[in-house]
């Protein structure tokens, strides 16, 4: 469904064989550190690999010349569910695929706004995976005991906060630098 909106999405197929490794296991860890590496690597061969092949030649200016990378609340919000994904793996049962989908998409979402820390270029395709990030939030609860009943109205608020903040157009500012 991405690919018919936005053909650069086709790159998140190689997100099949992670939601498919179990949840917080090494295999996992490995396919996420080889995409994040992957991601990071293709992103620093661009300059060469446009002229070369003629490829996405309307970004050559914006891959040559650098920007910074996204807002660091960026980042902590993307990494705030990965990291609840992580601690919550155990608990998630092995049938609720959908939960386990999300989490493991959740983690990638926050990969691929570490990796946008460099260029917000990057950045861009964590637009395919933020919507797993809300799937996963609205599933995960029911892992909860009820002594983390405020866990939920909180992440509403405060996730609700983040949108207005992004609907502001500060949220993707180009002012952070490792």
């Amino acid at each position: 469904i991405c690919c018919m909106i936005r053909s650069a999405a086709a790159i998140l197929f190689l997100l099949y064989f992670i939601c498919n490794t179990k949840l917080g296991s090494a295999k996992m860890y490995l396919w996420d550190l080889a995409f994040l590496t992957g991601a990071i690597l293709m992103y620093r061969a661009l300059p060469t690999l446009i002229p070369t092949f003629d490829i996405l030649t309307d970004y050559q200016e914006v891959v040559t010349q650098g920007h910074h990378g996204v807002n660091i609340l960026t980042i902590l919000v993307s990494v705030a569910p990965a990291v609840l994904a992580l601690v919550i793996a155990p608990k998630i049962h092995q049938d609720d695929r959908i939960t386990t989908v999300a989490a493991h998409m959740s983690i990638i979402n926050a990969l691929i706004y570490i990796a946008g820390s460099m260029d917000v270029y990057i950045a861009r395709f964590a637009l395919f995976t933020d919507i797993f990030v809300v799937i996963f939030l609205s599933r995960v609860f029911k892992y909860f005991k009820d002594k983390y009943g405020i866990l939920k109205p909180l992440t509403v608020i405060l996730y609700s906060l983040i949108a207005l903040y992004r609907m502001g157009g500060s949220y993707y500012s180009f002012n952070f630098v490792w």
